[in-house]
């Protein structure tokens, strides 16, 4: 007679299935990592490991492990532990791309989870890395796409006119990553997108300032690939409402103005010459502001200044730019004198 097996050990592919679920649980388990960098060897990890999967086990016990690890990774997503939710945008955004059973469902499932969870939860951490995947998952080939961008660019543009701050935060982060990532379904929508971002550019919130900034200078870029001659009304309407908020009382338009000034000298060609004086005249007169954040950004903005129009510049305004910024570096912030 053969000898037995040992009571309760599973034999073959059975007990193979086992260990390959045991160790999937233990990489999800892991993505729950409050440490950056373990969540992100654990999605890695995750990935190779589904891939090794994909060639060794059967379709039907592939397709099981499958459909159980991606349960898991939905239920950190959805989850209240901040380091568990990071963990599982992580996971989803290495499995993008990972071989899979379905792979159009698949990235339908993952389009749907990252978009409702961004209903849920306000971190900037946490809304950065959702607009990350989405961005990921705009620019996959798996499946068409156009109807998944179409409605987030839409939910978008809605939430840059919500009351509640996180849901601007997240629709700045969102539309910058879809139009770096879906840059021809996001154009269909780019005059509704400036309209809709000029008020936003003036926030209460740092935070969605700059957000709105960032997406500001990826749209801008989107325009410059094409005729400039076209888009002109809205490059006046950027600068109009820039160059009025430099000469207004408010920190916060003040602050929104010249980051956006910035991005109009970077991306917007030879627009900016006609007005280069007048900015300039408006950005001096603040190097002196009473706010730090407004000093700071001057500081900032200078080189984009110096670089735009070099001999006007040197010629009118080097004395007083470099005089300032060894005002600065006297008193104390070398890095941004520097």
């Amino acid at each position: 007679l053969a000898p037995s097996r040992p009571a309760g050990r599973p034999a073959g592919r059975q007990g193979a299935t086992m260990d390959e679920s045991a160790t999937a649980g233990v990489l999800v388990n892991n993505l729950k990592s409050r440490a950056p960098e373990v969540r992100r060897r654990a999605a890695k990890e995750l990935r190779l490991h589904m891939e090794k999967q994909h060639r060794d086990m059967p379709a039907p016990a592939f397709k099981t492990l499958e459909a159980r690890i991606l349960r898991g990774v939905f239920g950190l997503v959805n989850s209240a532990d901040l380091g568990a939710k990071l963990g599982g945008l992580r996971a989803i955004d290495e499995l993008i791309e990972a071989r899979s059973a379905e792979p159009e469902l698949k990235v339908i499932k993952f389009a749907n989870n990252v978009s409702n969870s961004l209903r849920g939860c306000g971190e900037r951490e946490f809304l950065q890395m959702a607009a990350r995947v989405l961005g990921h998952l705009a620019r996959t080939n798996v499946t068409p796409n156009q109807d998944f961008v179409e409605f987030e660019v839409n939910r978008g543009l809605e939430w840059l006119q919500s009351e509640q701050t996180s849901r601007r935060l997240a629709a700045c982060l969102v539309l910058r990553a879809l139009s770096d990532n879906a840059h021809v379904l996001f154009s269909l929508r780019i005059r509704a997108f400036f309209e809709r971002i000029l008020p936003v550019l003036n926030d209460h919130s740092r935070e969605v300032r700059e957000a709105a900034t960032e997406a500001l200078s990826a749209c801008l870029q989107i325009l410059a690939q094409r005729r400039q001659s076209v888009y002109v009304s809205l490059y006046c309407s950027i600068y109009s409402q820039a160059h009025g908020a430099l000469l207004r009382v408010a920190s916060e338009e003040i602050h929104g103005a010249l980051l956006t000034i910035g991005e109009l000298l970077t991306h917007t060609g030879d627009f900016m010459f006609p007005r280069f004086t007048e900015v300039c005249d408006a950005v001096m007169r603040l190097k002196d502001h009473k706010k730090k954040i407004i000093q700071r950004t001057v500081t900032r903005l200078l080189p984009k200044l110096g670089a735009f129009c070099p001999d006007l510049f040197a010629r009118n305004y080097m004395d007083d730019c470099v005089q300032h910024l060894m005002r600065v570096v006297r008193h104390g912030e070398r890095g941004e004198g520097y």
